[in-house]
């Protein structure tokens, strides 16, 4: 955060990303009355043209088109969350039946996978209580509410996998 724009680049791991194996990395620069995305794939045109179907963004502010556009990013996580815990479920009642040639090399891939998420969620908690703070006095009491209010999803949504963590470790004992 500068005191005449805000700079920041996110990146998505690939487990989150629809129909993507690669993480989605992006960049945005919000200047008083303008955002821009940049991203090498044309993703981030996407997840606009997607939010441009719910909502009228002409009518809206930079700071809130950030906000909406960050909480697309997490928009179906906790689905996607709840699959991989109904995953680690059924690995847990395969091990019950006799541990699976392959058991350690996926109990390691979805540990990974789990830290990776983790680390995410930290980001985007910290981000939306950073851009809450409004230091730079950029942002309307509205969107700084926005920035909260995803800050505290990301924390929930954190929460989730630290309870996937834990599962996971129950999974391998």
């Amino acid at each position: 955060i500068y005191e005449q724009y805000i700079l920041g680049t996110i990146f998505v791991p690939g487990s989150l990303t629809e129909n993507r194996k690669e993480p989605l990395r992006l960049s945005y620069v919000f200047l008083p009355g303008r955002i821009i995305f940049v991203d090498d794939d044309g993703e981030t045109k996407k997840i606009m043209s997607a939010l441009k179907e719910k909502k009228d963004l002409d009518t809206e502010s930079p700071g809130r088109i950030l906000g909406f556009f960050l909480n697309a990013l997490m928009i179906h996580d906790l689905e996607r969350l709840e699959k991989m815990e109904d995953q680690l479920m059924k690995m847990e009642d395969a091990v019950l039946g006799g541990a699976p040639e392959d058991f350690n090399h996926k109990m390691i891939r979805y540990r990974k996978q789990i830290l990776k998420l983790s680390h995410y969620y930290e980001q985007l908690e910290h981000m939306g209580e950073t851009l809450a703070a409004n230091e730079n006095h950029m942002f309307t009491k509205k969107e700084v509410e926005d920035f909260r209010l995803l800050a505290q999803r990301a924390s929930r949504l954190k929460g989730e996998t630290q309870m996937l963590h834990e599962l996971s470790l129950q999974v391998r004992e």
